[in-house]
């Protein structure tokens, strides 16, 4: 094999691995990891946070999307910023339903 050849598979192997590493680079880099504020008290959060795994975090899904996505109503505004159990206060002030994941 000539050294004009390998110098050609090195640079193709070269840019196929620096595509690749920046791709994955942009993925990783569009998940926003959110932690906690702390834990849920009595299965409760802080207005525009919701009680995952008994952990607060905030809650960046707004309520129009929200009841687009689900076709939902709420079952009526939030008390104090809070909701009965199984529901969030959503940014509209009101409880929406949400499924445990």
């Amino acid at each position: 094999m000539s050294l004009l050849a390998i110098s050609l598979i090195f640079l193709i192997l070269s840019i196929s691995v620096y595509t690749n590493s920046d791709e994955e680079e942009s993925e990783t880099s569009m998940i926003k990891i959110i932690e906690p504020i702390g834990p849920c008290i009595n299965s409760q959060c802080p207005r525009r946070h919701i009680c995952r795994n008994e952990k607060c975090y905030p809650n960046s899904l707004k309520a129009e999307t929200y009841r687009s996505q689900r076709k939902l109503e709420s079952i009526g505004p939030c008390i104090g910023g809070l909701c009965p159990k199984n529901y969030e206060c959503f940014e509209d002030d009101q409880c929406y339903t949400v499924p445990e994941e």
